[in-house]
């Protein structure tokens, strides 16, 4: 095994391997190779500027935002395949801040123009590329946005900018935010199925859903919560980038959506145009006589250019890759979707799968290699398996013990993204992320009415007083029921028994917290469930900063992309795709009842507890 290392298992070694960072030979080899690449075609570049072939600097530099930009750079293959199979999201946001970066430091630029058409990233990707504006405008350059349209999640950013300009023809969706929630409970009682459900926590609420007719006080003040936060969110970006009071941006808020006339007239938007007409909008401001000029520059000489012209414009910077010393990598470790046993994998439909096994082996892989200074968990999770949860919870109990692991909780990790994340050292969370949910439900559904309605027979027989517990045909006994309370309540005290150890709280602080209430990242920090509030690179910063490591010091991140389909599934998509569209058509059995319990999750149920939640099928308790 030419990459055992440290007495290290065969798995540990193929973790390693994919880690891309054990075989240090030939990696010297590979990086010696890439710098004397590079160097051979920056230097050329920059002999042809200086031979006169450089192109004029611009006084925009624009960049489109669509799209759900990565955090980090995906693998090289993966950016060449993308590219292939059609135009990507925008360049992803490690990236982006340094281009920023560098037209910050360039004194003849004057600014950037944004163009946003479909950006669909996270509130917390939002969030960074906010600061990344205030960088911008610190540093004196002018930020512009032009969009077609824009959400609501779109204007959060868009109202940041100096100024903001809309298509003709275009709206803004702003109009403030609503939760639609639904309750089946009456449909339950129609459809003759009868639920049982179990649970700790008075806010645990998932499965009312299918038991309720009308959501719950408890419900309704989770969704209340995380409605005024988004609403302060989107007042504060009224009051701080439209100069708005906060009476007045209520005043608008109410009175939306808004056709593009409409913003205009409300001072919500600086002028219209299309996207070709940005340089002459921006030429006219500077003078009134100006009249349109060719696209990309206006008659008072404004001239727009790409980043690609941008580069061109100046010398570049070889950025030599380290060659000898120690390498030093963060391994990014993704816990994304639902958490259950066994493989990490995407399921048909684009369901992700969290499996315990595949986490926990990269877990150990990064724990052996030496080159790995530091993990960061980056979790977007709803929850799911009580027991895989537990599992990965105490590999990253053993990573931390060894190096530091600092838990990232992006879009959502509650219940089980939670529990994974209490292990870690720090926890750094961003804004607006939901988090918490400390509790535990667990269902199960008597079929027995449905089945008569169909007029269907089902019958069991079992050997064991409890063998037929979770089955379709009755509800739970007394005695089956005082069973799973029990055990109900023994994974809820786990559960917080495994958040008090891993937070260093006493377990009466974990239980004011707990009973399945739901946080957003900034009040999760006043609770003291997280250590910071930021985004990804902040987590690796922070991970740096646990490491003992410099800022000069080159750190590489390498991401573990667990359950991504390979190459050749992805060039075969489409066949697969028409191969369920033939099967969808094909002939269908009314009278086998599988696709109905397989809908259901069999006897037994589970829920994440997020009121939006989604459904877990399964066997055993549920986070």
């Amino acid at each position: 095994m030419p990459f055992q290392r440290d007495g290290g298992s065969p798995a540990d070694a193929c973790g390693r391997c994919a880690l891309g960072v054990s075989c240090r030979p030939m990696r010297r080899l590979f990086v010696l190779l890439q710098n004397l690449l590079t160097a051979v075609f920056v230097g050329t570049q920059n002999l042809l500027k200086r031979l006169g072939l450089r192109a004029p600097v611009p006084e925009y530099v624009s960049f489109e935002l669509r799209g759900d930009p990565p955090w980090r750079p995906p693998p090289l293959l993966r950016r060449a395949f993308a590219r292939l199979s059609g135009p990507g999201p925008t360049p992803d946001l490690h990236t982006l801040s340094h281009r920023f970066e560098r037209i910050a430091r360039t004194g003849r630029v004057r600014g950037v123009v944004l163009r946003v058409d479909g950006f669909t990233g996270s509130l917390s990707k939002i969030d960074a590329l906010c600061e990344r504006v205030e960088m911008l405008r610190g540093a004196g350059k002018e930020v512009v946005f032009w969009c077609p349209q824009a959400t609501q999640g779109e204007l959060l950013l868009l109202f940041r900018g100096d100024r903001l300009f809309l298509a003709p023809g275009g709206r803004l969706d702003l109009k403030g935010f609503a939760v639609e929630a639904m309750t089946a409970g009456r449909a339950m009682q129609k459809l003759g199925v009868r639920p049982t459900v179990f649970r700790r926590g008075t806010h645990k609420t998932a499965a009312e859903i299918f038991t309720e007719d009308g959501i719950s006080d408890a419900q309704r003040e989770t969704l209340e919560a995380i409605l005024d936060d988004l609403d302060a969110r989107l007042i504060g970006s009224l009051v701080e980038g439209r100069g708005l009071d906060a009476s007045e941006a209520r005043r608008v808020v109410d009175e939306g959506p808004y056709p593009a006339r409409r913003a205009l007239e409300a001072g919500l938007v600086d002028g219209l145009c299309f996207g070709d007409e940005v340089a002459a909008r921006l030429a006219e401001a500077e003078s009134p006589t100006a009249v349109e000029g060719s696209e990309g520059r206006g008659a008072a000489g404004v001239r727009i250019a790409p980043w690609l012209a941008f580069r061109a414009s100046g010398p570049e910077r070889i950025d030599w890759k380290p060659v000898l010393g120690r390498h030093r990598v963060v391994a990014v470790i993704p816990i994304r979707g639902f958490i259950n046993e066994g493989e990490s994998r995407l399921l048909p439909g684009g369901v992700q799968v969290a499996g315990a096994r595949s986490i926990g082996e990269a877990l150990a892989a990064a724990r052996s290699n030496p080159a790995v200074r530091a993990v960061v968990l980056h979790i977007d999770s709803r929850g799911g398996s009580a027991l895989a949860s537990d599992l990965i919870w105490r590999e990253v109990r053993r990573t931390a013990a060894k190096k530091p692991v600092v838990a990232f909780l992006d879009r959502v990790a509650a219940s089980g993204g939670y529990y994974c994340a209490a292990a870690a050292t720090e926890i750094v969370a961003s804004p607006g992320v939901l988090t918490g949910s400390i509790g535990v439900v667990t269902a199960f559904f008597d079929l027995s009415g449905l089945y008569g309605r169909l007029g269907l027979r089902r019958e069991v027989l079992a050997r064991g007083r409890r063998a037929a517990l979770g089955t379709t045909t009755r509800p739970p006994t007394e005695d089956e029921r005082q069973a799973m309370e029990e055990e109900v309540a023994a994974v809820y005290a786990c559960f917080l028994d495994r958040v008090a150890e891993g937070r260093g709280l006493s377990r009466a602080a974990v239980e004011a917290v707990a009973e399945g209430r739901v946080y957003t990242g900034r009040r999760a920090l006043d609770l003291g469930l997280v250590d910071a509030v930021g985004d990804f690179e902040d987590a690796v910063e922070a991970a740096r900063r646990l490491c003992g490591l410099p800022r000069r010091v080159t750190l590489e991140v390498r991401t573990l992309d667990l359950g991504a389909p390979g190459l050749l599934p992805r060039l075969l998509r489409p066949v697969g795709r028409a191969a369920r569209w033939a099967s969808a058509l094909g002939p269908f059995d009314p009278f086998d009842l599988a696709w109905l319990e397989r809908a259901l999750g069999g006897p037994e149920l589970a829920w994440a507890v997020l009121p939006a939640g989604v459904v877990g099928p399964g066997w055993g308790a549920r986070w």
